[in-house]
């Protein structure tokens, strides 16, 4: 377990959400992109189906690519157990403070499969793109179900486990420990640490930031860029590229999990 001395994570989550934010990122223009679609004024048709696809499509969840039938499964369920979104953000409230418990429809609606693949054989659970559409759908106050965050999970905690259920408990108990104040603050400190890990910063900049960074690099990978940073090679023109924020949070994360 990281040493919690060392490491602020209430801090470093809201650097996180800094630099995800507030400085201009694809992250954020895509953000900005789906929550247009979840304000009460939105009035499209299907707009569940539209929801889900944007989504799915944006955060690259992939239900749609990988089985059939699955958003529109989804959406009816939506429908059929919540009358308006109004009804569905209290419930969501709810079962956070439940602790997640087994009695809100909400773990009926994660709980049950979706779709079918191609030999006709029941999907599978929807947990990655359920748990998008109520962070959109609770003004960004639900945990996401994340991959590629969920990988660093160890960084607090000394176990990790695949039950959406248990990986929200995990989250809650992460928030509480460490005193950060939302779960969108803790979901982008594990997103953003998993980007850096997985040598990517296609999302964490802007189109225009990307390829001026790309071209400084020459011949260097992005993990090779991120180990100039930390090392403090190259710094001034590199933290002139990705801006202070990324550049300190790259630098105060460079021994997470090495220790």
């Amino acid at each position: 377990m990281m040493n919690q001395k060392r490491y602020d994570i209430s801090a470093l989550s809201i650097l996180a959400h800094s630099v995800l934010n507030d400085g201009g990122s694809e992250y954020a223009r895509n953000k900005a992109i789906i929550s247009q679609f979840f304000r009460s004024s939105c009035a499209v048709e299907y707009k569940e189906e539209v929801r889900l696809i944007l989504i799915d499509s944006l955060y690259s969840t992939n239900v749609a690519a990988k089985r059939l039938f699955g958003i529109g499964d989804i959406a009816e369920k939506l429908r059929r157990t919540f009358a308006n979104d109004a009804g569905l953000k209290k419930n969501a409230s709810q079962w956070i403070e439940s602790g997640f418990d087994d009695g809100s429809p909400l773990y009926d609606l994660f709980a049950e499969d979706y779709g079918i693949d191609k030999s006709g054989e029941v999907g599978k659970g929807a947990y990655s793109l359920l748990s998008k559409y109520l962070y959109f759908a609770t003004d960004y106050a639900f945990p996401i179900y994340d991959a590629l965050g969920a990988k660093h999970y160890y960084l607090a905690k000394k176990k990790n486990v695949l039950n959406f259920q248990a990986r929200f408990r995990i989250l809650q108990e992460i928030m509480r420990k460490y005193g950060v104040d939302s779960f969108d603050s803790l979901d982008n400190f594990f997103w953003l640490y998993g980007k850096i890990s997985a040598g990517s910063l296609s999302l964490v900049l802007n189109k225009a930031k990307y390829i001026e960074l790309m071209r400084n690099a020459g011949e260097r990978s992005i993990a090779d860029i991120v180990n100039a940073i930390r090392t403090r090679k190259d710094a001034t023109a590199l933290r002139a590229i990705i801006g202070a924020a990324l550049y300190e949070f790259i630098q105060k994360t460079a021994l997470m999990g090495k220790e």
